[in-house]
């Protein structure tokens, strides 16, 4: 900041920042008078990815991340999403029971890798709830599933295609309800588990199939490395739209 003469009009944080980039903020803040904006990361992602095809209205953002560290195998949230905002509006019942049911390590190898079964054309039942404000596709009948295929032996490399199969169908049906609840077509997906490739192409060839405008980031990683990018456009907006409301009052 000192070598490029930065003097920023903002300071854009993780939403519940405490660690060493929390202080770090609020030193900066006092240093240069300015405030913190926290920004949720999902949101950061979705807005990276928007980006890439100049969108900038309402539309349904799709985050998919690796929960393999806390054993939830994976994360799946749906968002309302904007340049300056998003709320909630599905997601996938955490699979946390997973490996209790199932504690073979190779399993998680397998769902850590590139999927090799890539012939599998099965999937484990996917069921969606109406919560009222949003959608949940729930757990029970993936795990009964796997429960069922593991006291069938099914080797573990058919049951993580099955399971990568089970997230593609899932994110294809919420994506319907939620075009028609919505009446928005546009999609945005993010998230570090698109970086595998078997993933990243039958999510987006599925809802290519019925008509939606997907945006996927192709200049920013899945990963991370986006939400930077995302926080910087949020906050950027948030303070224009300020701007614009001031003026107009």
């Amino acid at each position: 900041m000192e070598i490029f003469k930065i003097e920023p009009k903002a300071i854009a944080i993780e939403e519940g920042e405490s660690s060493y980039l929390g202080d770090l903020a609020q030193e900066l803040s006092k240093r240069f008078g300015v405030r913190i904006l926290e920004v949720e990361s999902n949101h950061a992602r979705i807005v990276s990815s928007m980006l890439e095809s100049n969108l900038d209205e309402n539309m349904i953002g799709i985050v998919l991340r690796s929960g393999l560290e806390s054993n939830s195998v994976f994360e799946l949230n749906f968002y309302l999403a904007s340049l300056s905002d998003s709320k909630i509006i599905g997601c996938f019942e955490s699979l946390e029971g997973l490996f209790k049911i199932n504690d073979d390590y190779s399993l998680k190898l397998e769902l850590l890798a590139e999927v090799k079964d890539e012939f599998c054309k099965d999937l484990y039942p996917i069921e969606i709830r109406d919560l009222g404000d949003k959608f949940m596709i729930l757990s029970e009948p993936i795990l009964n599933g796997v429960i069922a295929d593991t006291k069938r032996a099914v080797s573990q490399v058919r049951i993580a295609a099955k399971l990568y199969n089970s997230i593609v169908e899932g994110i294809y049906k919420m994506s319907l309800r939620l075009r028609r609840r919505l009446k928005i077509n546009k999609l945005s997906l993010a998230g570090d588990m698109l970086e595998n490739v078997f993933l990243l192409t039958n999510v987006y060839q599925k809802l290519k199939s019925k008509d939606f405008e997907v945006s996927i980031s192709a200049s920013v990683p899945f990963n991370d490395s986006g939400i930077s990018l995302g926080q910087f456009v949020v906050v950027d907006n948030i303070i224009k739209e300020e701007i614009k409301n001031s003026s107009d009052s």
